[in-house]
């Protein structure tokens, strides 16, 4: 009955189509929503792309992706969309690790509510109106989360449930399924690598267009695929999609601001913002180690390339391959290098009082600078894969109350969800594989409350392995729309370019 009820509702909507289409991507409201005195407080605070994109959600019967880029103010605008429906409620956001404790921030600024934040081990509050779980833990409060009717459910980086086979993707879409009459999904990145990725979250908010089981539905899983991912096959009996098909990207994209999703740029919406500018530092001074272990990785490669008869161009490198295990060693070498220029850097910025950023991808690096730091007697803090959520916020924080002046984070753990706009100058010491999640740590720093330019500056050891790193993912950084549509794999890319260039 649900989804009948869904695909009903969406089908009475559809006068609606080219003005949401005109409100996927406005600037400026069109002002048709009818708001009393109380309502019109609420949203006096929001930008005017924000007011647009409530006017899309209510057009769109409160189902609704908002992909807006990173830094635009999506929590805020689902916020806002629900304190104008009181009767939304209770409210369930599923967030990741790093965001549960940013979301009963903004709750608590926005909503006036203190929020449940639910772990393994917190019991449901009966009479609680926000709810704030980590995907994560989803799947072990599952039983008792599908118990309570939902006036509105919020994913918070949906991008992370794109996989249905996977548990935190089946008990999400689960509760959202059968348990809300309403869901908004954001992401700035909702499609990652290839068009399906996108595919169950349409499904669920334009069931009409896109719905497996419903007959008149444009779309099914199989005709989407082949239409907008190329042809499907089946290779020892998985899946495969090769490759997308770049001609119908358009239709799609059309598909999508008409029934699905609203999507601005920084660049179009936020004039006031300050600008953001990248500095490449390029730091010569390659130790003996790193030199030694690069040539006996590249001669092993060579040797084995050659007496197998092996085209190093088409080789596909797994991430759990030796290969890349090594790799990731020659980068920790690489890092090695520019600590002195690093430390430099960051006692500059804080003659000048101000704090900053710096981000590493492992974990060896980030001990290694924490304790040449500590030598100094330079207070830092570090947010990584090793500390847990409470320990984060605190951390965040002391930063944002200047108690701790230098903050080093690691990419995959501080690029989602969290602000740092109390600093405007970030050292990214290692690069991340993917374009993607360094726009992400990026964005960490240049957002709405930002009040200063903000200087990026990138540390490449000359001579390394990541310079290639660096020319394959400096012109993808350029363009944010190149980032986000294409379909690559970097890694394999990088290691394929470091090996034939060798």
């Amino acid at each position: 009955m649900k989804l009948e009820k869904r695909i009903n509702d969406c089908l009475e909507i559809t006068k609606y189509d080219k003005l949401r289409k005109e409100l996927s991507f406005a600037t400026e409201p069109k002002n048709i929503l009818e708001l009393n005195q109380d309502q019109k407080k609420i949203i006096e605070k929001l930008y005017p792309f924000q007011i647009a994109a409530l006017e899309y959600i209510e057009l769109n019967g409160g189902y609704a992706l908002i992909a807006d880029e990173m830094g635009t103010g999506k929590t805020v605008m689902s916020i806002s969309h629900l304190l104008l429906h009181p009767e939304k409620r209770p409210v369930l956001v599923i967030c990741p690790l790093s965001s549960k404790y940013v979301w009963k921030n903004h709750i608590k600024d926005w909503a006036k509510k203190d929020a449940c934040i639910l772990d393994s081990k917190t019991k449901v509050t009966p009479n609680a109106q926000w709810y704030v779980i980590h995907y994560d833990a989803l799947f072990k409060r599952y039983t008792e989360l599908k118990k309570i009717k939902f006036g509105c459910i919020i994913v918070d980086e949906c991008h992370r449930i794109k996989n249905y086979g996977a548990k935190r993707s089946r008990y999400s879409f689960e509760l959202i399924w059968k348990n809300t009459q309403s869901v908004l999904f954001l992401s700035g990145t909702p499609i990652k690598r290839y068009p399906d990725d996108i595919w169950q979250i349409s499904m669920t908010v334009a069931p009409h267009v896109f719905h497996s089981w419903y007959p008149n539905a444009t779309f099914n899983k199989t005709k989407f695929d082949s239409y907008f991912c190329g042809k499907t096959t089946v290779v020892y009996g998985r899946k495969r999609i090769p490759k997308y098909c770049p001609a119908h990207q358009s239709e799609l994209g059309d598909l999508l601001r008409r029934f699905v999703m609203i999507r601005r740029l920084k660049k179009d919406v936020l004039t006031q913002l300050p600008e953001k500018t990248r500095t490449w530092i390029v730091v010569d001074n390659v130790n003996r180690e790193y030199k030694e272990l690069e040539n006996n990785l590249l001669e092993r490669i060579k040797t084995e390339s050659t007496s197998r008869n092996i085209d190093l161009t088409k080789v596909k490198f797994s991430k759990m391959s030796m290969e890349f295990k090594e790799m990731s060693q020659l980068r920790q070498l690489a890092f090695i290098d520019k600590i002195p220029y690093i430390i430099d850097h960051i006692n500059s910025i804080l003659d000048n009082d101000e704090s900053v950023v710096v981000f590493t991808m492992f974990h060896a690096s980030t001990d290694i600078l924490v304790s040449k730091l500590k030598e100094l007697n330079i207070n830092c803090a570090v947010i990584d894969g090793r500390v847990n959520a409470e320990k984060r916020n605190d951390i965040i924080q002391s930063f944002k109350d200047k108690k701790v002046n230098v903050l080093i984070g690691s990419i995959p753990t501080i690029g989602e969800s969290i602000d740092l706009t109390n600093s405007s100058s970030a050292l990214v010491a290692e690069l991340d594989w993917t374009p993607v999640n360094m726009l992400q740590a990026e964005d960490r720093l240049h957002r709405i409350t930002q009040k200063e330019n903000v200087n990026i500056y990138y540390y490449i050891t000359k001579g390394t392995i990541e310079e290639h790193i660096m020319n394959i993912i400096k012109s993808k950084l350029e363009s944010s729309t190149s980032v986000y549509s294409e379909n690559i794999d970097y890694g394999t890319l990088i290691m394929t370019s470091w090996l034939t260039n060798r």
